[in-house]
């Protein structure tokens, strides 16, 4: 049996396809003629071999092997599977503000920056979801934010929002 892996277009995984093992088939063959006697001689059953075709899923793209964790993404330019993001869990405001205490942003300064918020409405927004949420999701349109302002890569936001969820 083969095993086949595939992907779709966006490097997604599939799954796996399994060919089903050949079989055969007895074909009945007519009788022949004797040729002396001209009476009809049974013939042997034909033993055909099928190996049945292995069908990729519509738009799979096969890959060489399957991904140690089903989240990966097959990354075509590389042909690796490229892993997951790790999972960041919601943290709560005392976790979010010993995070930037520790980096030297205090709520004083994200406070500045929230005030300085042209738009009335997004001002408005931002102060109730930095003084009343009592948790944070990593990709809250505020974090992203306050992430830029303070010119904090991405990548060091995600590994300080993983510590202050240990806090």
């Amino acid at each position: 049996m083969i095993t086949r892996y595939f992907v779709d277009a966006e490097g997604i995984y599939l799954g796996s396809v399994t060919s089903a093992p050949a079989y055969q088939v007895l074909v009945p063959q007519p009788p022949v003629p004797d040729p002396e006697t001209g009476e009809p001689v049974e013939q042997p059953d034909l033993v055909e071999t099928v190996t049945p075709e292995l069908v990729p899923p519509p738009g799979g793209i096969e890959v060489p092997h399957p991904p140690a964790d089903g989240r990966a993404v097959w990354d075509f330019s590389t042909e690796a599977w490229q892993e997951p993001a790790p999972v960041l869990p919601p943290i709560t405001a005392r976790q979010c503000r010993l995070m930037l205490l520790q980096i030297g942003i205090t709520p004083a300064m994200v406070e500045a920056e929230i005030a300085a918020i042209a738009d009335e409405t997004d001002r408005a927004c931002a102060q109730i979801e930095w003084e009343y949420a009592s948790t944070y999701d990593r990709h809250h349109a505020l974090i992203d934010q306050m992430a830029a302002v303070f010119e904090l890569p991405t990548l060091q936001v995600d590994t300080l929002w993983l510590a202050a969820a240990d806090l």
